[in-house]
Formats: C-alpha cells, structure tokens, sequence
C-alpha cells in the first residue's frame, strides 16, 4: 500500500522536475538503522526511506534535506532544541525527528501514532516560545504531497497558460494540457489508508 504510494509520488515528483533522480535505501539500510535507533519506523516512513532515502529533497522541502544520512543532523537539532529552551515534549522517546531547516526548524511524528503518523514542526526562538507541537498534516503521506505541490512553481504554469491564451501557439496549448494533466494527477494521489476504506 505505501509503497504503491510512494512509487506514484516518485514518478510524480520526477515528472515535475522537484528531484533530479529518485534513489532509495534496502531494507538492510533500513534495518541497520532501526537496530541502532531501538525501534521499528512507521510503515509510511520506511516507505519513503526505502523510495527517497538517497534522493536529494532540497527543492522538494524547500531547501532541506531528508536523505536517511541526514537523520543523525535532525535528532542533533532536538538535542539542542531541548537543551536551548523550554519544549519538553521533544523529551518524549517516541518522537522522530526526520528532517530539520539551519538548526532552528524540526519537523518531527511520533512513531507510536500509527502506520502514517501526523507530521509535526517546532521553531527555535519563535516570540512568544512554544507552548505545544505545531501539527503540520493529518499524516505524513499528506505532508509529503502537499509539500510537492508546494515546491513545483505555479507562476512558471501561470505565464505558460497565459502566453497561449494571448498568442494561440500549439507549443503553449500542449504545455499547458501536460500541467493540467499532472496537477490533476497529483490530486489524485490520496492518503494510502484512504485507499482501503473504498
């Protein structure tokens, strides 16, 4: 189910140019890094690592990256989050922290909330400080295609439309068919659990 998910996302995210390539890790990787973490990953997580654990995300996560050799910098950043400030629920040893943005951003789930647990941010040095997780999705799943969409430039489609609209060139009328055929597929793309209740 999840992989079936990340497989379409993969070809999306391709297709729309937010990574250059997609490269994943082996369930070997996977398990090396679960036996040094003392525990199993979410099922939708291990999916990403095992389609997108080696694959550049920077334009996908605007500008950070959640490549499986960057987990040990996002677990540093809530070690300091935690030592820096008051934020006690990055104490909690269920917390994941699977990317980070220059040391003072963490987005985080808690691997005890399920199969895709929702997807959570703290910011350091945020006035007034936090006083409660930020809840960015429902689940992680949604978060990963919402921040595709997110990534992919919606004025470049804007000024594509646009050109055809005032000049009629074919080259513009197929463009714009391809974008309007992508976007719908990607809204297409549902949270996998969505898939089972049908």
């Amino acid at each position: 189910m999840y992989a079936t998910y990340m497989h379409e996302l993969a070809r999306f995210v391709a297709q729309t140019k937010v990574v250059a390539t997609v490269a994943g890790v082996d369930e070997a990787t996977l398990s090396t890094l679960e036996q040094r973490r003392g525990y199993r990953l979410p099922a939708c997580y291990r999916a990403f690592l095992q389609t997108f654990g080696k694959t550049n995300t920077r334009r996908w996560f605007d500008g950070d990256a959640a490549a499986i050799d960057k987990l040990d910098d996002a677990f540093s950043v809530a070690t300091y989050m935690l030592n820096d400030g008051p934020i006690p629920w990055l104490e909690d040893p269920f917390i994941v922290p699977f990317t980070q943005h220059q040391g003072y951003v963490l987005y985080y789930f808690w691997r005890n909330q399920g199969d895709d647990p929702a997807v959570f941010c703290t910011i350091l040095g945020d006035e007034p400080p936090p006083t409660e997780p930020s809840q960015l999705a429902s689940a992680f799943s949604i978060w990963l295609r919402e921040r595709a969409f997110d990534s992919i430039n919606p004025h470049r489609w804007y000024q594509e439309c646009r050109t055809y609209l005032h000049n009629n060139s074919v080259v513009c009328q197929e463009v714009c068919k391809i974008n309007l055929a992508r976007h719908a597929n990607f809204t297409k793309l549902e949270r996998p659990n969505d898939r089972i209740k049908e």
